[in-house]
C-alpha cells in the first residue's frame, strides 16, 4: 500500500512537499527500493529546484536569482523542458533589474540638497511638473491623486519605505501597467532632456529615470507579443500537419 501510494504520488504530485511525505511514509517501513523510492526523490528534487526559481522570481532580487540559476544550470536537470524555461524567465528577470539598476543611478546619487530644492519648490514651470507627475504615476500613484504640485510635495516629504528614493530603489516593473506606461510615455513625449535639465539638473535625472523605464515596459511588452505570437503559429503549424496527415 506504501509503495503504492508512493508510485502515485510520483506521477500526480505537484509540489515537492507532497512528495516528501510519501518518501517519508516509505522509509519509515525502511522497505527495498526497487528503483521506486529512486524515482521519487528524483521527482521530488526536481519539483524542489523548480519552486525554488519559481520563489527566486517572485522575490526579484538578483543576489537570490543568481544562485538559483546557477544552481539549476548546473543540476542533473538542467535538460528538463521545464527547469530550462524558468531559467530563461529568471535569466530575462535579471537582466531587467540591472537596466532597473542603470536607469535609477543617476536619481539615486542625486544629493540631499537636490533633492530639497525640487521638494522647495512653491511654483513650477510645467515641464518640472509633468516629470514628478510622471515619475509618481510610474509609482504606483493614481494620476486624479496628483494633479496640484502641492500633491507631489506632499509625497517627495514622505520618509522611510515611503520615501521617494526608496520607492524608485525598489521600483518593481511588473507592478507597471501598460495603460500607465502609454500615459506617461505620451505625457512626456513633447520634452527631451536638455529641455528639462535647462529647468532644473536634478528633475532632468527623474526625467531619464521615467523614459528609460516606459522604453523598458514597452520592449518588454513587445517581446511577450512576439513570443505569444510565434506560439500560436507553432500550434497553428501542428494543427495543420496533424489535419494533412489524416
Amino acid at each position: 500500500m506504501v509503495r503504492t501510494n508512493l508510485k502515485y504520488a510520483t506521477e500526480v504530485a505537484t509540489s515537492y512537499k507532497e512528495l516528501e511525505e510519501a518518501i517519508e511514509a516509505f522509509n519509515k517501513l525502511s522497505l527495498e527500493d526497487d528503483g521506486d523510492l529512486t524515482i521519487a526523490r528524483d521527482k521530488r528534487d526536481l519539483l524542489l529546484l523548480q519552486s525554488e526559481l519559481r520563489d527566486a522570481m517572485k522575490r526579484r532580487f538578483i543576489k537570490v536569482l543568481n544562485p538559483a540559476i546557477q544552481k539549476a544550470v548546473q543540476s542533473k536537470f538542467a535538460t528538463n523542458i521545464t527547469i530550462q524555461r524558468l531559467i530563461k524567465e529568471a535569466e530575462k528577470i535579471v537582466k531587467t533589474l540591472k537596466k532597473q539598476e542603470e536607469f535609477a543611478h543617476p536619481v539615486l546619487h542625486l544629493s540631499s540638497s537636490t533633492i530639497a530644492e525640487i521638494h522647495g519648490y512653491r511654483q513650477v514651470t510645467p515641464e518640472i511638473h509633468d516629470v514628478m507627475t510622471a515619475t509618481f504615476m510610474l509609482l504606483g500613484e493614481k494620476p486624479e491623486t496628483i494633479q496640484e504640485w502641492d500633491d507631489i510635495r506632499f509625497l517627495m516629504g514622505k520618509s522611510g519605505k515611503k520615501s521617494l528614493m526608496v520607492r524608485i530603489k525598489s521600483f518593481n516593473m511588473s507592478n507597471l501597467s501598460e495603460s500607465s506606461a502609454l500615459r506617461v510615455g505620451s505625457m512626456l513625449e513633447k520634452y527631451n532632456v536638455k529641455v528639462i535639465h535647462s529647468k532644473s539638473s536634478g528633475v532632468a535625472a527623474f526625467y531619464e529615470w521615467s523614459i528609460n523605464i516606459v522604453q523598458e515596459k514597452n520592449a518588454l511588452l513587445q517581446s511577450a507579443r512576439q513570443r505569444e505570437d510565434e506560439s500560436l503559429r507553432a500550434t497553428h503549424n501542428k494543427k495543420g500537419k496533424r489535419a494533412k496527415k489524416l
